[in-house]
């Protein structure tokens, strides 16, 4: 059975999944992580880029492939990518 948390985190991620845009950035945090070069880890990245949460492996991944506009920060483009009403 699951814990509050995880039923709050599966909720999340389903909702992200059911809009085009987020599934695309699940499918690439997903992506980074399998390349195993940078830790998950919980809320924002830790220890100076060497691990970050999924937002911040699709924006790792979405930058090295090209998929992710330029940006100053992660969260501005994540923001550009997904559009600020999102």
């Amino acid at each position: 059975m699951a814990t509050t948390d995880e039923a709050i985190l599966r909720r999340e991620l389903r909702a992200l999944g059911a809009h085009p845009r987020g599934r695309t950035l699940l499918q690439l945090a997903l992506r980074g992580v399998e390349r195993g070069e940078r830790d998950l880890t919980v809320g924002c990245w830790t220890r100076a880029g060497e691990g970050g949460c999924l937002f911040q492996h699709a924006w790792w991944q979405g930058r090295a492939d090209g998929t992710l506009p330029r940006a100053a920060c992660a969260n501005e483009g994540i923001e550009r990518f997904i559009g600020s009403r999102d």
